[in-house]
């Protein structure tokens, strides 16, 4: 082959890749699914295909009764009409599963939810109306192994204009050691595919929610929990380019774009 010839190859190579939607495959660029520290590592097994997120766990531990936060909804959310479940959400792990309790959105509002184990439930009927900003959240657990979850649905000024609150039985998840209860608490924020295919460039968009006030209850005492505490033992991010995420000591703010930067 002649030098001409090898040139003009590697010249539509070269617009290929530059102009080929896959680029960041052929380039190991994608950030789709990779996991980026936010504290101390990231468990192995960590979940993929489900869009872009970030979780934060506390130490597995005694003592812990309650958190609380105040959720802040995002800005703008774009389900694609539905074809992304949007959720914000605190969650409680024992040593045989866990419960995710929090708020979900699919372009229809905001409403409670909760996910124990794979069993779903959500309430349609507490759907939040235009006039919620902000979410106050509390997940309580009794040492007789059960659960109360409740939100309250506020304006910007932080009245209440409804409320909601349920109790689940956990004690088929979480265990005694020493006659307390033993569990992790924990936090996320993701925008997860309704079908199987996680298309992460679908221009699905949650933009500007936070946790705010994040506190944990220990031994009856109330701390900041934010991820700098000695509450969260690990934090990661999914799809770092995709995800925008900022802390300090009891406030959290995140941002999901599924499409390229």
């Amino acid at each position: 082959m002649n030098i001409a010839k090898l040139e003009i190859i590697l010249f539509f190579l070269c617009q290929f890749i530059i102009s080929n939607p896959f680029k960041k495959n052929l380039l190991g660029e994608t950030g789709v699914n990779d996991a980026v520290v936010i504290k101390n590592r990231v468990w192995d097994g960590y979940e993929k295909g489900a869009g872009a997120y970030y979780i934060a766990y506390s130490p597995y531990a005694t003592g812990y009764s309650k958190v609380t936060s105040y959720i802040i909804l995002p800005y703008s959310l774009d389900t694609r009409g539905g074809k992304r479940n949007a959720y914000i959400s605190l969650g409680v792990l024992g040593i045989n599963g866990f419960i995710d309790l929090g708020i979900m959105n699919s372009g229809d509002g905001w409403k409670p939810y909760y996910n124990k184990n794979g069993n779903f439930l959500s309430f349609p009927q507490y759907t939040a109306s235009s006039n919620v900003k902000i979410i106050g959240i509390e997940i309580d657990v009794t040492p007789n192994r059960r659960i109360n979850f409740a939100l309250s649905f506020r304006d910007i000024n932080y009245n209440i204009l409804n409320s909601f609150s349920i109790v689940l039985d956990a004690s088929d998840i979480l265990e005694y050691e020493n006659g307390k209860v033993k569990n992790r608490f924990y936090r996320f924020a993701s925008l997860v595919n309704v079908s199987g295919y996680d298309n992460q460039n679908d221009h699905t968009y949650m933009i500007n929610g936070t946790f705010s006030k994040l506190c944990i209850v220990v031994n009856n005492q109330a701390k900041e929990w934010g991820i700098s505490s000695n509450y969260i033992d690990v934090a990661w991010l999914v799809s770092s380019r995709r995800i925008e995420f900022g802390h300090n000591a009891d406030h959290e703010s995140f941002s999901i774009r599924h499409y390229e930067n």
